[in-house]
């Protein structure tokens, strides 16, 4: 119940039930230990690996710049989300350029570039009408002429059935080579648990979640989450390593 009123998908708190009841059955018990504390050790271990045990870093490429593209569906808080990862790497001493090649939404490009100037990090964008490929490539050799050691590639929103706005991403991919493709999603988006599954299909095999709550892009995704979103106005935390109690530092 406790898991289920932290909005816990439905799927995982009964994969996790089971799995507890499985493993407590015929567990042998330790003289120095009671029942009870068995129990308690096994919940706490898998806690630990729902929420997945270990830290998952943005790959940096040892020769700059490190190229991250930004893929979602429409609405999940993709601009929004890269402007918070470039603040998070400009506070490590990275020097970030957001890419503005969401050519479709309207006033896109004018929000990441507030954005940019709020936070003081450059902006790349080209004259209307550019396509979106030809924007993500000539923004590599901007950031190669202006030091910028991350490039981050904000790309439109799009749909499943738009096969046109799919065909772009692996245009922008297969031009550009990033390093890491980073999967923004919401919690209703995260609840269908199906956007990792077409992403994945024809992006890359290793995505992340931001805005998402972690516990349940873990297993619904199948992906770890690497920076879970606060809200909008605030800032994203690295996902941490978990406490012995099994439970994380990071809040959504």
């Amino acid at each position: 119940m406790a898991l289920l009123e932290a909005d816990v998908n439905f799927k995982v708190v009964k994969q996790f039930i089971k799995t507890v009841k499985e493993r407590a059955i015929g567990q042998d018990i330790l003289e120095t230990l009671t029942p009870a504390q068995v129990v308690i050790k096994i919940v706490d271990e898998e806690l630990t690996k729902l929420m997945g045990g270990t830290q998952s870093r943005i790959n940096m490429s040892p020769k700059p710049p490190t190229i991250i593209m930004m893929v979602g569906l429409q609405g999940a808080g993709k601009t929004t989300s890269a402007g918070k990862l470039g603040l998070a790497l400009k506070k490590q001493g990275k020097r970030p350029l957001l890419v503005a090649a969401d050519i479709y939404r309207p006033a896109a490009i004018t929000q990441l570039q507030v954005l940019g100037k709020q936070l003081d990090i450059p902006v790349f964008s080209m004259e209307q009408g550019t396509d979106a490929v030809t924007i993500a490539k000539n923004s590599i050799d901007y950031s190669q002429s202006h030091a910028c050691d991350v490039v981050i590639i904000d790309t439109a929103g799009r749909l499943q059935i738009d096969e046109k706005l799919m065909q772009e991403l692996c245009d922008i991919k297969s031009e550009v080579h990033p390093h890491e493709i980073l999967l923004v999603v919401d919690d209703v988006q995260v609840g269908c648990g199906r956007t990792g599954t077409f992403f994945c299909g024809f992006c890359c095999k290793w995505l992340t979640s931001f805005q998402s709550q972690r516990r349940i892009a873990r297993r619904v995704l199948i992906i770890p989450c690497r920076f879970p979103g606060r809200s909008r106005r605030r800032g994203l935390r690295p996902r941490r390593e978990l406490r012995a109690g099994g439970c994380s530092r990071t809040r959504s």
